[in-house]
């Protein structure tokens, strides 16, 4: 059975009818973990206020959709899908919805 040396790190054991002896250090090894993590939340929040930039308002998106009703432009559906907006074609006009299910619609009747 092997048993750790608490002051130094050190495992010993034995093995059948030997022993072994093995020193371990990982304190770089963690020193590298935490600077990993480190870099890893600053990314992560980077990433998130590039996604909060990227977002727009239900304002914007209805000036977008009037745009589409008038224009056609398949351009304006492209970049609403970018932004998790998804855009559905109706015969009383267009009718859009957010990925987390906010709807709004413009043509025959509006609910914004």
């Amino acid at each position: 059975m092997a048993k750790k040396s608490e002051s130094n790190g050190q495992f010993e054991g034995l093995i059948g009818n030997g022993s072994l002896k093995i020193d371990v250090d990982i304190s770089e090894a963690l020193t590298g973990l935490k600077a990993l993590q480190r870099e890893t939340k600053k990314t992560i929040h980077i990433l998130k206020e590039l996604k909060e930039e990227q977002l727009i308002s239900d304002n914007q998106v209805d000036d977008l959709i009037e745009e589409l009703l008038v224009n056609k432009d398949g351009n304006i559906v492209t970049y609403l899908n970018r932004r998790g907006i998804s855009v559905e074609f109706q015969n009383e006009g267009i009718r859009w919805k957010r990925n987390n299910n906010n709807e709004g619609s413009k043509g025959g009747s509006e609910n914004g």
